[in-house]
């Protein structure tokens, strides 16, 4: 099982300066247009009727679908199976693509410490259902805590918040990471390289400091750059 995370331009190259300013490494694989940090890979695609999601590629959940079909809305479109997550994140199921398929690297990326994807869902119970159809198995958190972590056997880690939690823009899905008191030098790499920043964030700072930030790429994929 590999699991990426896919967004869509309508410009190549304000989305590719986008990555690269965050030092993503953007190359071509097979048929698939990747920004890789290391440790993360973005499928970046103009395909007029896809959207922003989560792209999965298994042959035992392709051979698995029916079961999923008895409880999730699965639509079914020449080689891929597409559904929808109870917070509306679109995942695109596909067919294995080997070991090899993109392996990691070392991290390379300004933004830190990668921690997952985040989602935001207005209800836990059901994103549990939904992500452990999928092959995803709850790892820390719970219901009543309002958060979530689920991991799927390819290491690909969800972070599930419940609605109203977080106080600052949340945009479904963003890529998380977590830098401690290492985050405020990180912030100052993002301003040097200019990339805008969407929400800069003090309400967790008792001195009015920026020390956690929001981006978003072209297209509106979020990235949080947290000191949590």
């Amino acid at each position: 099982m590999k699991t990426l995370i896919q967004t869509t331009f309508t410009s190549l190259e304000q989305t590719k300066l986008f990555y690269e300013k965050l030092n993503f490494q953007i190359h071509e694989y097979e048929d698939l247009l990747i920004a890789n940090d290391g440790i993360v890979q973005i499928s970046l695609t103009n395909k007029k009727f896809m959207r922003k999601g989560i792209v999965i590629y298994s042959d035992t959940l392709v051979e698995q679908i029916e079961t999923v079909q008895n409880e999730f809305d699965v639509l079914e479109n020449k080689d891929v199976y597409i559904l929808s997550s109870p917070c509306g994140v679109w995942v695109y199921v596909y067919r294995g693509r080997g070991k090899d398929f993109l392996l990691n690297t070392a991290p390379s990326s300004i933004l830190g410490n990668y921690a997952g994807l985040s989602l935001e869902s207005l209800n836990l119970d059901h994103s549990i259902q939904f992500w452990t159809e999928l092959g995803f198995e709850l790892q820390m958190g719970s219901v009543d805590q309002g958060w979530l972590t689920m991991v799927n056997r390819g290491g690909f880690m969800l972070s599930i918040m419940q609605a109203l939690n977080c106080p600052h823009q949340f945009f479904n899905p963003s890529l998380t990471y977590f830098n401690g008191k290492d985050n405020e030098a990180v912030i100052q790499k993002i301003r040097d390289q200019k990339v805008m920043i969407t929400e800069e964030i003090t309400v967790f700072n008792d001195k009015n400091i920026v020390d956690n930030v929001v981006l978003r790429d072209p297209m509106g994929l979020g990235f949080f750059v947290f000191n949590d």
